[in-house]
């Protein structure tokens, strides 16, 4: 049971999975029956140089040394709530107040609050909005990407009326791209799609509300899960060929005007400050134990493996640091209900990893921006802590009940 709970939990961490609380590993499916739409916002050109969104966000970024004094953390709670938390006087701020679970007979509705992300100048959160209406099928979902201001505490919707399967904030700007959930129809066999039905990655400037396709599905395949990379030359995403697990691996090079797709899944991305190389750990169903951490060059070439082969363990979940030097990761070791999670750490310039913390289940996991920290979710779920984790030691902090913790820049 301990371990069916980790899979959950793990898998509902990827924002593919995570879309529609749907059941694990499926890929999200649009509960429209209309033809695909992309989001009611002004549509703009694509342009190749990066498009809207590609000149500096208001304001500069937050100073990525600041002392955790001056820092706040927002996360979900265990009340489904998204709160911002002040380490230094452990004083708490909801953003949201109306979360709300399942029933035991499903007759009420349901609120659902998830992923949050900072923009990288720390002004805008952004995170996603699930309402489920009770109806004889079960619940009717409608969804929203919201976005509350830091600067002025007031919440504001982003994009409405579809579901997101992933976002992620260009660095330097206010825009926000996202993928889309695929169309009712898109799968016509296993493995084989409806390429007319694929959609890309699409953006919304938060600071104008206009909108723009940024990435059209030039390989006839869904576009899911966008990732960029810190410079914000590159945008990586997923291509959706399966109903099941991750999809094959593709980015777009605004710089170059160019479209790679590598025609395999290597399951999560972590991609290097200056985007010439990238993590990733062929995490792209349940765990199969032969997951381990690689690092491998944009083009594809002079891939290595970082961590060992081991019995009855494996590794997932890679993040460079936020300046490059050092790699974290969790390594699960043990199978059923015998099973534990470690917090690792190794210089990316190649060294012996080293453990910075063992509990028994370690979900969600980001740097703080200062690089000298990390912030996890740890314990059995559905009691998950929200533990700051140094850097320096190992020395444990916990901060809050809740997990999917990010620190603003």
């Amino acid at each position: 049971m301990k371990r069916f709970f980790f899979i959950v939990i793990l898998f509902s961490a990827f924002s593919l999975l995570m879309a529609g609380c749907l059941p694990l590993a499926t890929v999200p499916v649009s509960s429209s029956t209309s033809a695909p739409v992309e989001p009611t916002v002004e549509v703009l050109p694509v342009e190749p140089d990066g498009g809207p969104g590609n000149t500096p966000a208001t304001g500069q970024p937050g100073d990525p040394t600041q002392p955790l004094t001056e820092s706040i953390v927002a996360f979900v709670g265990q009340d489904g709530n998204i709160a911002l938390l002040n380490v230094a006087s452990g004083q708490k701020t909801p953003v949201t107040s109306d979360a709300a679970t399942y029933g035991p007979d499903n007759s009420t509705p349901v609120v659902i609050y998830q992923n949050p992300k900072w923009s990288s100048d720390g002004r805008y959160l952004a995170f996603e909005r699930q309402v489920g209406t009770p109806s004889k099928e079960g619940f009717d979902f409608a969804y929203a990407l919201l976005v509350y201001d830091f600067e002025s505490g007031e919440t504001r919707v982003a994009q409405d009326g579809l579901q997101t399967a992933g976002f992620a904030w260009k660095p330097g700007t206010h825009l926000l791209a996202f993928g889309l959930a695929v169309q009712p129809g898109y799968f016509v066999t296993r493995g084989g799609v409806d390429s007319s039905l694929a959609t890309g990655i699409s953006a919304v400037d938060v600071d104008t509300l206009s909108g723009s396709r940024l990435v059209a599905p030039e390989n006839g395949f869904a576009l899911v899960n966008p990732n960029w990379s810190p410079d914000g030359r590159i945008l990586s995403f997923e291509e959706v060929n399966y109903m099941e697990g991750r999809g094959n691996f593709a980015f777009y090079d605004f710089t170059a005007g160019a479209f790679t797709h590598w025609d395999k899944a290597i399951g999560s991305v972590s991609w290097a400050p200056d985007g010439s190389k990238l993590l990733h750990d062929n995490l792209n169903y349940a765990p199969s134990f032969s997951e381990r951490i690689f690092e491998i060059n944009r083009d594809g070439s002079n891939e290595r493996q970082l961590t060992p082969d081991a019995e009855n363990a494996y590794a997932y979940n890679p993040l460079y640091s936020p300046d490059g030097s050092q790699i974290a990761y969790i390594a699960a070791r043990g199978q059923d209900t015998d099973t534990t999670a470690a917090l690792m750490v190794m210089p990316a310039s190649g060294g012996e990893a080293r453990e910075l913390a063992s509990q028994a289940q370690i979900y969600t996991l980001a740097w703080t921006p200062d690089g000298q920290n990390l912030l996890a979710s740890t314990g059995n779920y559905p009691d998950l802590k929200v533990t700051l984790i140094a850097l320096a030691d190992g020395s444990q902090t916990a901060l809050a009940d809740g997990w999917q913790a990010v620190m603003r820049p």
